[in-house]
């Protein structure tokens, strides 16, 4: 067993709602609600009159909060599944129905970050969905498996119906037990050396005068692959990784460093002519940005800001960044930067 096999599953269903003032339920069909989560990369969860700050709350205060709009306890149970006990990197199944002679879906995906939007639903989360199955209504155990009561429900290893365990049902129907386990799966591609002697060529795309392109360019390459070989000594050369697409969307990420679920994302910044003030600003911002996208895979995230020497006022601009999870460093600081 691989640590997917570890992961909390649950099945929910783009059900009903009662909610007759959701633009999301009124106009949409079932679904058309659940092609919209596949291709917008989301779950999400009616009851929108049950709102306000709710997540992080206690059962007992969900479920108060519901029964005084009418809903029933399952209902509620559901909801707080939704908002407190569903984890990032939890795993999450639903399927379509068989529509004429279209056969339904059965999709399968790993929980991002909780967040909260006040058109068409109330409760969404991010998902990304790894795989998807054509249903066979012969498939008695997986049809067993994938039946959806009530919104929310988990899938446990004691979920069993005539000694059938529905969990493990659907792992092997998904053969996830070796391509997408939840520990060290491959994010990117190893890291390679970059080019440290760059000549601007006759299509110049980057603003500033030809020198001080080159010279930026140069300086971020050189400091970028210090920092390379420093990273490939101390964790290995397979840890040490680079992007060019992942989760998605279009990531120009420098390096990363993959430790089991901890993943530190590294922004490089070259520091000359007094520009330190608009490189901290800027490599901060990506960083940040860079961090919140890779949250959505479930995994323990943290950035880092290296720069080509130190900066002016490093002391605060260390203070701050510390404070939004993300360490910042240059070079001959390297073992104090990397302790955790």
């Amino acid at each position: 067993m691989t640590d997917i096999d570890r992961r909390p599953m649950w099945k929910i269903s783009s059900g009903h709602s009662k909610d007759a003032e959701s633009r999301f339920y009124k106009e949409m069909t079932r679904s058309e609600r659940a092609a919209a989560w596949v291709t917008d990369g989301y779950i999400s969860i009616g009851f929108g009159d049950v709102t306000d700050e709710l997540y992080g709350t206690s059962w007992e205060v969900v479920k108060q909060a519901g029964l005084a709009k009418g809903r029933s306890v399952s209902e509620a149970s559901s909801l707080n599944i939704f908002l407190n006990t569903m984890k990032p990197g939890d795993l999450v199944v639903f399927r379509t129905a068989r529509i004429r002679t279209t056969a339904g879906k059965i999709w399968i995906g790993r929980v991002g970050t909780y967040y909260r939007v006040t058109t068409d639903h109330l409760h969404r989360r991010h998902v990304q969905w790894l795989a998807s199955l054509k249903r066979d209504q012969d498939d008695e155990d997986m049809e067993d498996a994938t039946f959806l009561r009530p919104t929310v429900v988990s899938v446990t290893d004691k979920s069993q119906k005539s000694g059938v365990n529905f969990y493990s049902t659907i792992v092997d129907r998904f053969a996830l037990h070796d391509e997408l386990t939840a520990s060290r799966r491959p994010l990117g591609r190893i890291a390679e050396l970059l080019r440290a002697d760059y000549v601007l060529g006759d299509s110049r795309l980057i603003p500033g005068a030809p020198e001080a392109t080159v010279s930026a360019i140069n300086l971020h390459n050189e400091t970028q692959n210090a920092l390379l070989i420093w990273l490939r000594s101390r964790f290995g050369t397979d840890s040490v990784q680079t992007f060019d697409r992942a989760l998605g969307w279009k990531a120009e990420v420098d390096l990363l460093l993959e430790e089991d679920e901890r993943i530190t994302i590294i922004e490089v910044k070259s520091i000359q002519d007094g520009n330190d003030l608009i490189q901290l600003r800027d490599g901060l911002a990506q960083t940040l940005d860079y961090m919140d996208r890779y949250r959505t895979d479930g995994r323990d995230v943290h950035g880092l800001l290296w720069l080509s020497s130190e900066p002016e006022d490093s002391a605060r601009w260390q203070q701050l960044c510390n404070r939004c999870r993300i360490r910042l460093g240059w070079p001959g600081i390297e073992d104090d930067t990397f302790e955790r």
